[in-house]
Formats: structure tokens, C-alpha cells, sequence
């Protein structure tokens, strides 16, 4: 089974974009990155929570990801 880690951006319910990684410092660097672009500097326990969500009804969420061979 290969692990990936995935950053989606959800906007009003509708999947905006997802970023496939392969390690979880790759995706904690584009989740930052939305994130900032929501004018949100990430914190620590957002980080480890592994989700954002703003007022405007976005959400920007990491996740592990788990494929077979």
C-alpha cells in the first residue's frame, strides 16, 4: 500500500482543488501556502488539526491518502 498525503480546497461544498504529496512536510507546506493566501497566518494547532476554515464557507483540509498496489 502506498501512502500520499492530500490537500484539498473546498469552497461552499464543492472540491476547488486537491494537491497529491508524498510526504506530510510537502503537504503541511501547501496547506500552509492556501491557507496564507486566505490572509490566515497557519498556527500550530491548525496544523495538527490538519484544517482551516474560514468564515466565507472555505475549508482547506490534509489528509493521508492510501493506495493499493
Amino acid at each position: 500500500m502506498k501512502n500520499y498525503w492530500a490537500v484539498t480546497e473546498i469552497f461552499e461544498g464543492k472540491v476547488q482543488q486537491v494537491i497529491l504529496c508524498e510526504d506530510s512536510d510537502v503537504a503541511t507546506d501547501f496547506f500552509s501556502k492556501i491557507v496564507s493566501e486566505y490572509g490566515v497566518e497557519p498556527y500550530e494547532e491548525m496544523i495538527n488539526e490538519h484544517i482551516f476554515e474560514s468564515d466565507d464557507g472555505c475549508v482547506v483540509q490534509k489528509m493521508q491518502v492510501n493506495f493499493k498496489d
